[in-house]
């Protein structure tokens, strides 16, 4: 069964307009119709009719379908979606309502198009609380996190959207953009470290995208925090430590701002990519040689282990080079050639998490 992550406008039987807009939980549930072989075969059809783009073919199956079984969970959902591509908003909203009153195991997948589609038209509150019974329903459903944190973005709940997709990535860790999201609201509230930690696994996962290329920016901007008059020759950096207060980065925020200064003051890095590289192991080195009382625990259970061992292991150079081969930064290819064998060797490693 596929999944809606963002829905266009989408009716069925028996619904008010209003009733539509409401998130409810039925007291009573329905038995879910199953589908005989045959209409197993026209249900697949159908499918493949949506996947080309022949939605009005696609519809009259699973309207067929629906007729002889009023209670499928599956040909409802397929048929939602169906009627949201068509554009038929209403339709697929009351579907979804629909939906919502059979057992079965995708009921959840109904809370998660009711909540976008109430965020798409104008009800962010009320599309929390249909994201909020989709989890209820399946706490490891990672989208229902995601959408959540999206919607609480938009309500101005920045606390709330970093709660929801922390859980939206201990659900589903491969989901790239909770990772990109959690470090573009860090990086917003200046909060640099937890930023450039999400960021990093944001580009393990997402090699090659438009996407990728701005984190990459991104990353560089982390280490660019000190500036340069050029005329006095004084470096000055930005302290605002106000967004790293209370979640136990403060001290490494500040030995970030230190050490961007560095790149003026010392120079002692071959490239720009050699000083983000000499970054990382600065921050994992103290990580690793002092007591972190107070950091979130969502860092030290899901970010910090691995890289823990990445800088155990002396791999935190091929690392950071493997992470910035699609980058546009000249010294990486020429590094990781040179190197290879050194890359070869992480990419083989196993790290025991």
């Amino acid at each position: 069964m596929r999944i809606f992550i963002w829905l266009f406008p989408l009716l069925i039987i028996g619904c008010s307009t209003s009733s539509i807009y409401k998130v409810s939980d039925p007291k009573t549930l329905l038995h879910n119709d199953e589908l005989t072989e045959a209409e197993i075969d026209d249900y697949k059809r159908a499918i493949n009719e949506y996947d080309s783009g022949n939605y009005t073919i696609a519809k009259q199956i699973f309207a067929q379908l629906l007729e002889a079984n009023p209670n499928s969970s599956e040909v409802i959902y397929e048929l939602a979606m169906t009627e949201s591509a068509l554009g038929n908003s209403k339709v697929s909203l009351e579907l979804v309502k629909r939906g919502q009153t059979i057992d079965a195991p995708n009921r959840t997948l109904f809370y998660h198009i009711q909540g976008i589609e109430l965020d798409n038209a104008g009800y962010p509150k009320r599309a929390k609380k249909a994201f909020q019974k989709a989890i209820s329903l399946n706490n490891d459903f990672h989208l229902a996190h995601y959408s959540l944190a999206i919607t609480s973005v938009n309500l101005g709940e920045v606390d709330e959207a970093i709660v929801s997709l922390q859980n939206a990535i201990r659900a589903n860790f491969g989901h790239a953009s909770s990772h990109l999201l959690l470090g573009r609201i860090y990086h917003d509230m200046g909060n640099h470290v937890p930023a450039l930690l999400a960021y990093t696994y944001f580009v393990q996962i997402e090699q090659d995208s438009p996407r990728t290329l701005q984190t990459y920016d991104a990353i560089q901007s982390i280490f660019n925090l000190a500036t340069k008059d050029e005329e006095t020759g004084k470096v000055e950096v930005n302290l605002n430590l106000g967004g790293a207060m209370g979640n136990g980065f403060t001290m490494y925020e500040m030995m970030l701002m230190g050490y961007s200064a560095t790149r003026f003051t010392e120079g002692e890095y071959d490239s720009e990519i050699d000083f983000i590289a000499k970054g990382y192991a600065m921050i994992l080195e103290q990580y690793t040689e002092h007591e972190n009382t107070g950091i979130d625990p969502f860092f030290v259970e899901q970010y910090l282990p691995y890289l823990v061992q990445v800088y155990n292991h002396d791999y935190v150079e091929p690392m950071v080079y493997l992470t910035f081969q699609n980058s546009l930064l000249p010294e990486v290819t020429p590094w990781i050639d040179a190197n290879l064998e050194k890359c070869e060797e992480y990419l083989a490693w196993e790290p025991d998490l």
